[in-house]
Order: C-alpha cells, then structure tokens, then sequence
C-alpha cells in the first residue's frame, strides 16, 4: 500500500488533510458502532428482564391455590 504522502503526489498539506478527514470517518464510525452495540446491548438486557418477568408470572399462576382457570 502506498504512503498517504506518495498517494497525493508528495504534496504534504493535502497529504495531512486527507489523513486528518479519513481519521474523522474512522473515528465517527467507531463512534456509531459503539452507540448500535449500546442499543443492542440495552435491548437484549430489556427482553432479558422482560422474560424473565413473564416466567415468575407464569410460575405463580401455577403454584396459585384454588381452580385453574382455562
């Protein structure tokens, strides 16, 4: 791969703003991916705890005295 310098044609201001611009898209989709892990993350943690809340209710109907309802 060619130095970014020898990619412009050794013209070293436009070398720096060309590296400087695809250092800030990197760090910009880094940042993105980490806010969509973020979100996922809070996702799977909100169903987690909703299952889990699901299955305590559903073990209380069961253990509750008295008819079952049908």
């Amino acid at each position: 791969m060619l130095r970014t310098t020898e990619a412009i044609g050794a013209n070293p201001r436009a070398a720096r703003s060309t590296l400087a611009r695809q250092q800030q898209a990197e760090q910009l989709l880094r940042e993105k991916h980490r806010r969509e892990d973020q979100a996922l993350a809070e996702r799977r943690l909100y169903h987690s705890h909703k299952r889990r809340e699901a299955e305590q209710l559903a073990e209380a109907h069961r253990r509750a005295p008295g008819p079952h309802p049908r």
